[in-house]
């Protein structure tokens, strides 16, 4: 696992300076109209909240706009969720579009589109626009057009212009000015307001000042807005914001078959493709315009609902994370989706005690693990890394730097009420190791013994996890073990990077062997917490991702693991053939797909947990070298996960029909013939449901 960065883009904000009053002319129809302008208070920038992406049902016609951002103009307060700014297709004074304004927002800090305009001083400028309201006069606030810096002019755009209406107004720059900030903003809820062809014209002059006046200058993006491509069946449904008036869409199955399509009508550029009849699988959709050359696509998963009380996450299944990296901001969602019952990450303690003897917990630990413990998730963090102020910033060797160390370990189980926390990540590893110790057993015990002491004082309750070695390292456990490291582990960690999953049997048969023979004959919890493949050489690499996390995971929980961790939830670099980067079981957020986008694994996952969940492991099937079958629960409720190294037909004795699913959680019942459900298995894992009284490969021929 390699430690991560975190990278932050501060963006300026142009600020609506105050208004005064002024007068203006409106123009419509030929007659003359005086308005009087008003000054509103100062906005003041609001805290930005989440909000979900509306998706409107289409009653008629559906409107032709979408959200947009325009050439020349800047955003001012975005943290006003409630106020739109769009492109606008269905009418326009001239040319193709016009500007579209919506706003909900009621208080001070609205949403305004910016431009700062070249002017000459002392010069009197002819401002005009024109203007159209679908809006009600008694109901809708007007928008405004601000103008000036110290003591800015507003002018308040007529609302009840039903056409095209054509309102001027005049600004005069003082003796030395020589730009002027020019905002829209709306005064308050309104909805559908149309400008087009603002202008500034000096004195004496031809041509406007306002850069992109006309707004045909757009950029609308196009995207999949789910917040989750984690989808049940019976509610299923993709999002989709386009500037068009409507989409055509089609869905595919993992093997590339098409299983529906259709064309979905857009209204204000959003809509959701229903897709509510769906069966558990994984699935692609691509989505098109006419005229537009470009498709939008992404992999989704649906996962069955189940019959009520059905349990869908399982306390033995966990997944790393890099808490703190952009990549994983509102993972939770998607890991409690998924039915994960625990996650792990780093807690880097360079991080927290930036004064010596201080601990003061970054935002994104204080947000993010409350966010998961609160779906449910319980966090194992990783108390990692080194601090400048101890140790001369290298992994802790002198008894102060140890003592240190065990003080921040103690802090941080205490701070979040951790159930447990993991002592180091890959002590045994030189990759992640710089102490001037070294990597050995002698090194890593005193930072074991003290942390251990440590936080059974402060929080009794909180296991200790460790090593958390590098592979399993049978000769470094050992050498731990040996000097009495098992009295200060409540849970014994390692990272089995084998190279294939069946490797899994004897690594795992090693370690419990190990752990007997230095506690009295007695066992001790075991967690793989970091284990998984990569899947960095193309299509065929990610289904065999998908293959190996199912027959590992299996193995492990038959093999009396307690509980395990895959590696990792997101993929760590967009570069899918980067080694260490695609371990991931879901691709990280694009500006085209706004949601963390399932690869096969991920759909093998959660296939995986749901026919799992509650279900213990109970007995292996004896069929041949080569053919795998474990049971988990009991009777009909039993699920066997069935696979071969190589293809075989095997054949399961019952008297009634038997369902059969595969890794993507398509299921068939199968009724059985002279007693005999006979199945062809191969490397991809099968589930078979229902009682089994005996299971043989069946001869070839």
């Amino acid at each position: 696992m390699k430690a991560r960065a975190t990278h932050r883009r501060r963006r300026s904000r142009w600020l609506i300076p105050g208004i005064v009053a002024a007068s203006a002319l409106v123009v419509a129809g030929g007659t003359a109209l005086v308005f009087a302008l008003t000054a509103p208070a100062a906005p003041a920038v609001i805290a930005k909240t989440s909000t979900p992406t509306p998706f409107p049902t289409p009653t008629g016609p559906p409107p032709f706009y979408a959200a947009a951002s325009f050439g020349s103009w800047n955003v001012a307060n975005e943290a006003d969720v409630g106020t739109q700014f769009s492109v606008n297709g269905d009418a326009a004074a001239d040319g193709p579009v016009s500007l579209r304004v919506d706003s909900t927002t009621t208080g001070p800090g609205r949403r305004a589109l910016t431009q700062v305009v070249p002017a000459e001083p002392a010069t009197a400028y002819a401002f005009s626009a024109r203007v159209k309201s679908s809006s009600s006069t008694e109901e809708a606030a007007p928008v405004s057009i601000t103008m000036g810096t110290d003591g800015a002019q507003s002018f308040e755009l007529p609302v009840e212009a039903a056409d095209w209406a054509e309102v001027s107004w005049s600004y005069t720059t003082g003796a030395d000015q020589t730009e002027i900030p020019v905002a829209i903003v709306p005064g308050g809820a309104i909805e559908g307001f149309l400008i087009d062809q603002l202008r500034a014209v000096p004195a004496g002059g031809a041509d406007s000042v306002v850069a992109n006046g006309s707004f045909d200058d757009f950029s609308s993006p196009r995207y999949i807005a789910n917040d989750t491509l984690v989808l049940e069946s019976g509610s299923a449904g993709i999002d989709v914001a386009w500037f068009a008036r409507a989409v055509d869409w089609a869905v595919t199955d993992d093997t590339g078959a098409p299983v529906t399509a259709g064309t979905l009508p857009l209204a204000g550029g959003v809509g959701t493709v229903p897709l509510e009849d769906l069966q558990q699988g994984y699935y692609r959709i691509a989505l098109t315009v006419v005229g537009d050359s470009t498709p939008l696509g992404a992999a989704f998963m649906v996962l069955g609902r189940g019959d009520p009380g059905d349990p869908v996450s399982d306390e033995r299944f966990g997944v790393g994370t890099h808490i703190g990296e952009a990549d994983y901001v509102d993972s939770e969602r998607v890991a409690a989706r998924m039915g994960f019952s625990g996650m792990r990450t780093d807690a880097y303690w360079q991080a927290v005690e930036t004064t010596p003897g201080e601990y003061a917990y970054p935002a994104y630990y204080e947000s993010q693990f409350p966010a998961y413990e609160a779906l449910g998730v319980s966090v194992l963090p990783i108390s990692n890394g080194t601090n400048p102020h101890h140790d001369d910033d290298q992994i802790p060797h002198t008894a102060e730097g140890v003592q240190a160390y065990a003080a921040y370990t103690a802090d941080l189980a205490e701070h979040y009420s951790l159930p447990a926390v993991e002592i180091y990540n890959e002590f045994n590893n030189l990759r992640f190791n710089n102490s001037e110790c070294g990597s050995s057993p002698d090194c890593y015990m005193p930072l074991l013994s003290s942390s251990y002491a440590a936080v059974k004082a402060a929080s009794p309750g909180t296991k200790i996890v460790g090593p958390a070695n590098a592979n399993q390292d049978d000769p470094w456990l050992t050498g731990l073990y040996a000097q009495g490291g098992l009295s200060y582990l409540d849970v014994v960690s390692y990272h089995p990077y084998v190279a294939a999953p069946e490797e899994l049997v004897g690594n795992i048969q090693q370690a419990q062997a190990r752990i007997a023979e230095y506690n009295n004959g007695q066992p001790k919890p075991i967690w793989l917490t970091e284990f998984g493949w990569t899947s960095n050489s193309g299509p065929d690499s990610e289904a065999m991702q998908a293959r190996y996390l199912v027959r590992a995971e299996t193995i492990a929980l038959a093999s009396g693991v307690e509980k395990l961790f895959w590696y990792d939830l997101v993929n760590d670099d967009p570069d899918p053939t980067d080694h260490e980067g695609n371990f991931g079981l879901f691709r990280p957020k694009t500006d085209a797909v706004r949601a963390f986008e399932p690869k096969p694994s991920g759909v093998a996952q959660g296939v995986l947990i749901r026919k799992l969940a509650g279900k213990p492991y109970t007995s292996q099937d004896s069929i041949a070298d080569g053919v795998y079958s474990y049971a988990f629960g009991a009777g009909v409720s039993t699920t066997r996960v069935v696979w071969s190294t190589a293809p075989a037909s095997v054949s399961f004795a019952s008297t009634k029909p038997l369902i059969v699913t595969t890794g993507f959680g398509t299921a068939t019942e199968v009724a059985p013939i002279d007693g005999q459900v006979t199945v062809q298995v191969a490397d991809q894992p099968l589930y078979i449901d229902g009682a089994v009284t005996a299971a043989v490969v069946t001869p070839a021929g």
